[in-house]
């Protein structure tokens, strides 16, 4: 078995000129058309049995009306007593300005409270921020705030680790991921990325060997420019064997998830690598599946 933990699809209305903005914000190209039936296309072709479908909330305003999609999927999937029954997991979304932005900052955590309660409720698994598209640092104290919550309820936590193109900054620097790690139990905190996109050196020594899951996601393979704005030759691969394996030795293969931010990688590709690794195959099952039924509880 093989499970995505980390995927992002948009409406077919609104797929097209999504991805064509971001392909021209990031110079990176979309591997499939970022559909539903794209996703599953692609996981049919490449031997993916499960994809998690992660929402991002680039505005408070949006948190609420992508949680009711949410809430439909995973409430159908409850009906026939199977999570995922349509291959897909899909999970909410939240903001740090959500609850905060008319009614001040006293009440915004009981606001998202409920919000995260009314997921659990109907069976998501977790939630997704991205701080370099939410404009906050990871170390902000309304996303402590968030991810404390999850933890309470049971809920799942993926928060974008490292580089984005996209948005320059330092949002979630692998050095500020490890040092919030180290200082706040957060058990059900995911760090996409291996804890730092195209910032693995930093990850392997400020994040590996923590309490933190990591996902791969977008760690395999090569980046596919659209052109050559952004990336010099030199800098289309991604991580290579050898830095993959140091940082699975130092984690630990149990807290790794098999992930790979579809569209912007292939899934196939991403399989491949993995497999080649000189990991045994205990560990790239774990990786590939066993990890993330655990922690998904399916």
């Amino acid at each position: 078995m093989v499970i995505d933990f980390h995927t992002h699809l948009f409406p077919p209305a609104l797929a097209s000129r999504v991805i064509t903005n971001l392909q021209g914000l990031g110079g990176t190209r979309a591997q499939t058309d970022a559909t539903e039936a794209g996703l599953l296309a692609s996981m049919d072709a490449n031997g993916i049995d499960f994809s998690v479908v992660l929402p991002v909330a680039t505005s408070a305003a949006q948190v609420e009306k992508l949680n009711d999609i949410s809430v439909r999927r995973a409430e159908a999937a409850g009906e026939t007593g199977k999570p995922g029954a349509d291959r897909l997991i899909w999970f909410g979304a939240m903001h740090p300005d959500y609850g905060t932005e008319t009614r001040g900052d006293a009440v915004s955590a009981g606001d998202a409270k409920r919000e995260l309660a009314r997921l659990k409720a109907a069976g998501v698994k977790g939630i997704k921020i991205h701080p370099a598209y939410q404009h906050r640092r990871l170390d902000d104290p309304r996303y402590l705030r968030i991810i404390d919550l999850c933890c309470e309820l049971g809920l799942i936590c993926v928060a974008h680790a490292g580089w984005d193109i996209g948005v320059p900054g330092e949002w979630c620097s692998p050095r500020m991921c490890g040092r919030i790690v180290r200082e706040h139990d957060f058990p059900l905190l995911v760090l996409a990325h291996l804890g730092g996109v195209k910032e693995w050196e930093d990850a392997l020594e400020y994040v590996a060997g923590t309490g933190a899951w990591l996902d791969t996601a977008m760690s395999f393979g090569k980046l596919d420019p659209v052109d050559d704005r952004h990336f010099p030759g030199d800098s289309l691969d991604l991580i290579s064997n050898d830095l993959f394996e140091r940082i699975v030795r130092k984690h630990g293969a149990d807290k790794i998830l098999f992930a790979t931010d579809s569209p912007w990688n292939d899934q196939g590709a991403s399989v491949r690598q993995l497999r080649s690794t000189a990991l045994t195959d205990a560990e790239k099952e774990a990786i590939l599946s066993g990890n993330a039924r655990r922690l998904l509880g399916i």
